[in-house]
């Protein structure tokens, strides 16, 4: 078997390692209700990550606009969109990581990279990285590892 001679190893936190459902939950909703919108449930903005903010906000918004209690306002998607979007950056930068759990297991696999003396870099957003690093360096499981 070749033997690989590696120095470093990429990773992505965000959604692999990290399971950042619950800062999406918690920035959205606070958005949504910063500006009388019924909160969204876990299981509809599950189904709506993975293709970016934006996709998120507008399907979430889609779907809570047809809710009984907000169906015969004259509000829309196109006119929530941008208030929408610029809450949720707030909440979003306020709590980035604080809801965030990593997954079984990777807390072991990435001490064991570090133990083969790899080093380890995040894929992810520096800005991400950079929040979920200080973020672990002061109470998460991840600190002293990244």
């Amino acid at each position: 078997m070749k033997q690989l001679n590696l120095q470093a190893v990429m990773i992505d936190l965000d959604g692999t390692m990290v399971d950042t459902i619950g800062d999406f939950e918690v920035a959205l909703n606070r958005s949504l209700a910063d500006l009388q919108v019924p909160t969204a449930n876990r299981a509809l903005i599950e189904r709506s990550i993975g293709k970016g903010s934006e996709h998120l906000i507008r399907t979430v918004l889609k779907h809570q606009l047809v809710l009984p209690e907000v169906a015969g306002s004259a509000r829309d998607v196109e006119q929530l969109f941008m208030p929408v979007w610029e809450r949720y950056e707030h909440h979003y930068l306020n709590i980035n990581g604080e809801f965030s759990k990593v997954f079984p297991g990777v807390m072991e696999g990435l001490e064991h990279l570090k133990a083969m003396g790899l080093r380890i870099g995040s894929s992810n957003h520096l800005f991400l990285h950079a929040r979920l690093y200080h973020r672990a360096e002061k109470r998460s499981p991840l600190r002293g590892v990244l």
